[in-house]
């Protein structure tokens, strides 16, 4: 049973829109995703969407919950911080969800109960997305993963789940007080065990800007991949 809250008719209409307003790039992915939600035998379960500011991350993440609710298929919506929950549809932080202690350490452990109300929505739920998670600690991310596979009772990663992380490198990583370069590239996902798992897609089009800005926001992108010299 879906949340009461949610108008199905008026969920049914608006991803109609939204998925037709989705460009070529976005509509690759979101159809990836939506395959793999429908097919539980998919081996591509795992997403990672990258892109600057402005090429429509938001909207994607948004248009495939909003789908999602109209089928009426239950989806884990959390975000790294609350202004970015704030921004994703149904979306909650991911200590809040996942009920995590502040801080996170290697051995940590989820308040959930694998009897509450928590823990059978989480099992419902066959599609999880995480905006921000580049901000997050890579020990935050194992966490989730362990709670999952936990909750599930299912080893596979991220308790079988439909997955998809999204951010942007190039912007906040994860705090480490008095924290050298190392110790935050330490921190990142991209040092966990779980990073490689992932298949990468990069949102390019920037819906923010005129069509003659697109070649400064390319030479921009080729700085931050160190492709420039």
């Amino acid at each position: 049973m879906m949340d009461d809250r949610i108008d199905i008719d008026e969920e049914r209409q608006e991803a109609n829109i939204m998925v037709n307003q989705l460009n070529e790039d976005q509509r690759n992915i979101f159809d990836m995703i939506i395959k793999a939600i429908n097919n539980e035998n998919e081996q591509q379960r795992l997403f990672y969407v990258s892109g600057s500011g402005g090429v429509g991350k938001s909207f994607l993440y948004n248009t495939i919950i909003t789908h999602l609710n109209a089928l009426e298929i239950k989806v884990i919506s959390i975000a790294s911080t609350g202004i970015a929950a704030a921004l994703l549809k149904q979306g909650r932080t991911v200590h809040s969800r996942f009920q995590l202690p502040v801080p996170v350490f290697k051995n940590s452990t989820s308040r959930i109960t694998r009897e509450s109300e928590d823990a059978r929505y989480i099992r419902e739920a066959r599609f999880l997305i995480w905006d921000e998670v580049t901000m997050s600690n890579r020990l935050t991310f194992e966490l989730v993963d362990r709670t999952l596979r936990l909750v599930c009772n299912n080893d596979r990663p991220f308790g079988g789940k439909v997955i998809v992380i999204g951010g942007d490198f190039k912007q906040c990583l994860p705090i480490i007080q008095n924290g050298n370069r190392a110790a935050v590239v330490q921190a990142c996902i991209k040092s966990s065990h779980l990073w490689q798992l992932f298949n990468h897609y990069r949102l390019q089009t920037n819906m923010r800007v005129q069509p003659e800005e697109q070649d400064f926001i390319r030479w921009l992108e080729q700085l931050f991949l160190t492709k420039l010299f």
